[in-house]
């Protein structure tokens, strides 16, 4: 980890182009690892104002891999890399990681994650992103919860009330796109050096749940993985589209590829596909939580919540 006296705006021209920038890191790569011998070339950033971080990884032909110090000189680019996009979009505010994917055939994949707390080791201090927000300040609908919490002012406010999810406005077409594309860019920067897709089958009823992720690896392994924060991500996403007297979705299968290309199947009737079906009571909680009109509700749903029924 590295720190640094400012990586703000200051760092960069108003004329920086963001894609001259990313060729600018791919180029730095393979001068660093070289032109062959190597399947994938890895770079994840971490980076606020103060506090800077990088892991380079190569992912070699016979699926080893090799853990380079990269320069810190390379944290000059990719700080005036963040700026340039920042300037584009300034509500959304800055990135806080970023993932930097090269193979050898030569396609070069790139993720920015705004929202989720990136995975330092060790942690930094909360005072790094406050003094991150005086130059990257971002507008609040923008501002995450957990960042909220590092802030002074935020720290000690009132825990907010419960939400009763019927009295809320479903998220739309663009919201939706939105909050599934920040997880899907969180997911990216954890997900192992040798991934090529990720499957994740979320199933729930009331505060039952299932979940079953598997990557498939650049060398078609299917191996297990436990994907940080979806229990919560996809629990939280079944309120904000809820729909009055339709109800939610209870199963999602979400399937993403390195080239950050997803897609999310919800299905709002069928009965999901259980591992273990739950018990009576968690269908009575579906219908308290997300209440449905008598023609929303399918037969799955309404025979499970009946006492005795399996």
């Amino acid at each position: 980890m590295t720190t640094t006296s400012n990586s703000g705006p200051r760092t960069s021209g108003a004329d920086d182009d963001p894609v001259e920038l990313e060729q600018r890191v791919g180029n730095a790569l393979v001068d660093l690892v070289g032109e062959s011998g190597w399947r994938r070339i890895d770079l994840i950033s971490r980076m606020t104002v103060p506090v800077q971080d990088l892991a380079l990884t190569v992912l070699r032909e016979d699926g080893s891999t090799l853990e380079i110090a990269p320069p810190v000189d390379l944290n000059r680019p990719l700080a005036r890399l963040r700026v340039a996009q920042y300037r584009r979009d300034p509500e959304r505010g800055a990135w806080f990681s970023a993932r930097f994917t090269l193979e050898s055939s030569g396609a070069f994949f790139r993720s920015y994650n705004r929202d989720y707390e990136p995975e330092w080791n060790p942690a930094i201090e909360d005072s790094s992103y406050a003094e991150d927000l005086k130059l990257f300040a971002r507008d609040l609908e923008h501002t995450p919860g957990w960042l909220r919490d590092k802030l002074p002012e935020w720290k000690d406010r009132p825990a907010p009330p419960e939400k009763d999810v019927t009295e809320l406005i479903p998220l739309n077409q663009a919201q939706l796109g939105e909050v599934v594309t920040a997880f899907r860019d969180h997911l990216i920067q954890r997900l192992p050096v040798d991934w090529q897709q990720l499957f994740v089958d979320f199933r729930s009823v009331g505060g039952y749940v299932e979940i079953r992720a598997q990557v498939m690896t650049v060398f078609g392994q299917m191996i297990e993985w436990e994907p940080p924060g979806a229990v919560e991500f996809f629990t939280s996403l079944r309120g904000d589209m809820y729909k009055p007297g339709e109800g939610t979705w209870t199963s999602v299968r979400f399937h993403l590829v390195v080239s950050g290309k997803f897609s999310a199947e919800y299905d709002w009737y069928d009965e999901p596909d259980w591992d273990h079906r739950p018990d009576a009571r968690f269908f009575q909680e579906e219908l308290r939580m997300y209440p449905r009109e008598a023609e929303h509700v399918p037969g799955w749903l309404r025979d499970g919540a009946e006492p005795g029924e399996r």
